[in-house]
């Protein structure tokens, strides 16, 4: 991208997605709400990110980065926005460019009231730095706004995944529970049809919520355990999860329940 200052020293894409006009985002906020962040990871194992948007750079990467990496987080920071070729997959690397810019081109077709609902989900591998690759899912939400709802700041969270699973990307609309995935193939997100759980299943999956366990579900709808355990099956996997507490939480989510 071809690079240029803006009146206050701040570096300017020229082709950059967000119009922040002349005089770029406010700074001094920016750096009050990043010291915030940092704080907050005093008392935190888990690995936040924070992107500028404006810069684009990762000004901030903290949490306990060594336990899933091996690396340290000084020499994450002085990789800086180089840390994730340096982390990423080289496969897992193309495939997240390929959604990159779609990202922000849906955050910019999303109404400006609602910008701050979407959360793109991604589950991508990363390279250890004795070389082991292992699977991760970040989480990523726009964080900062200037006065015309462009996002000029994100912030994203690394999870260890339990489980070996194939690269994907997606995003949700916190409000609505709407989910949009990506399809290479067509270089798009495009949106899955809305889950849905039958009565049967929302209350076994409520009374489970409460703790009671198969055979008391079974009592307490007069059914037989072996239905109740037939259809927890079909609530795992409409919900793709793979614990029953898991599912409440998802359905909770998706106001299934």
């Amino acid at each position: 991208m071809k690079e240029q200052n803006d009146a206050s020293g701040n570096p300017r894409f020229t082709n950059h997605l967000f119009d922040f006009g002349k005089d770029g985002p406010d700074y001094a906020y920016f750096n009050r709400q990043l010291e915030a962040v940092k704080s907050m990871m005093q008392i935190s194992t888990d690995v936040l990110f924070v992107k500028d948007m404006y810069k684009d750079y990762y000004p901030y990467i903290g949490g306990d980065s060594l336990y899933i990496t091996g690396y340290t987080n000084k020499e994450m920071a002085v990789a800086g926005q180089e840390v994730f070729r340096m982390l990423i997959d080289y496969e897992d690397a193309m495939f997240l460019l390929g959604y990159e810019a779609l990202y922000y081109q849906f955050i910019q077709d999303t109404p400006p009231e609602r910008r701050n609902q979407v959360v793109l989900f991604e589950l991508l591998h990363f390279k250890h730095k004795d070389g082991n690759k292992f699977p991760v899912t970040m989480t990523i939400v726009p964080f900062l706004f200037d006065a015309n709802h462009n996002p000029w700041a994100l912030v994203g969270r690394v999870a260890l995944t339990p489980k070996s699973q194939e690269r994907t990307a997606w995003i949700e609309m916190k409000d609505t529970g709407e989910r949009f995935l990506y399809q290479p193939n067509k270089k798009a997100f495009i949106a899955e049809k809305p889950k849905c759980l039958t009565t049967a299943e929302q209350k076994i999956l409520l009374l489970a919520a409460r703790g009671l366990t198969e055979k008391q579900v079974a009592e307490e709808l007069n059914i037989s355990h072996n239905t109740v355990k037939k259809h927890k099956a079909n609530i795992l996997s409409k919900l793709a999860v793979d614990k029953i507490s898991e599912a409440v939480i998802v359905a909770s989510n998706l106001n299934l329940i």
